[in-house]
């Protein structure tokens, strides 16, 4: 799973974070993570100083493919609320181990956009071609 930015806006809960958890094999090649009889969690940290912002959770979590490493989240309303720059992990359990994807420091890059930003907040974050 590479390391990916997903944007939200404040109180945003309709739309689910899917990704394929993948980890690399004995070539090095990435393969998904076989999810059968495993259990997901997901947790949120706040970018800027490591604070939690979701707590280790299997709430909202869906396995959607087990063989072939699909899960989605399904956001709270109560994780949605501040808008800033957040890092998410997918967190599996295995016979009391854990692994956490995308194992990258940096984890899923989450940013939520708050609704009342400035038109100049706004334009800084178009992208020009």
């Amino acid at each position: 799973m590479a390391t990916t930015t997903r944007r939200i806006h404040t109180t945003d809960t309709r739309t689910v974070i899917a990704a394929t958890l993948k980890q690399p094999d004995e070539a090095g090649d990435l393969q998904p993570v076989d999810l059968t009889g495993k259990t997901v969690r997901f947790k949120m940290l706040n970018r800027g100083d490591d604070s939690v912002t979701i707590a280790l959770t299997a709430t909202g979590v869906t396995i959607s493919d087990a063989a072939a490493g699909e899960v989605e989240y399904d956001f709270a309303a109560a994780g949605v609320l501040a808008a800033g720059k957040y890092r998410g992990f997918f967190v599996v359990d295995d016979a009391g181990e854990t692994d956490h994807f995308p194992p990258e420091v940096n984890g899923l890059e989450i940013n939520i956009d708050s609704d009342t930003e400035s038109a100049e907040e706004a334009f800084d974050k178009l992208v020009f071609l």
